[in-house]
């Protein structure tokens, strides 16, 4: 159910707003070409927690794939 999910919503949730607040920064040092890895991977990380959390909602059984 939800309730396995919810630390991810909510952690995920503060994840996004970090990525956002860094991506959006005027200091230079945040331009640098790690925080640029940092944030592309971190966009990368919530589309599959996201994803997850979608897939995780469907059962799956081994007739099912029959």
């Amino acid at each position: 159910g939800w309730g396995e999910v919810i630390p991810d919503i909510i952690l995920g949730s503060l994840y996004i707003f970090m990525l956002i607040r860094l991506a959006t920064a005027k200091d230079h040092d945040f331009k640098s070409p790690f925080y640029t890895f940092f944030i592309t991977t971190g966009i990368y990380n919530m589309i599959a927690v996201v994803s997850y959390i979608i897939v995780s909602q469907f059962p799956f059984t081994e007739t099912s794939c029959k």
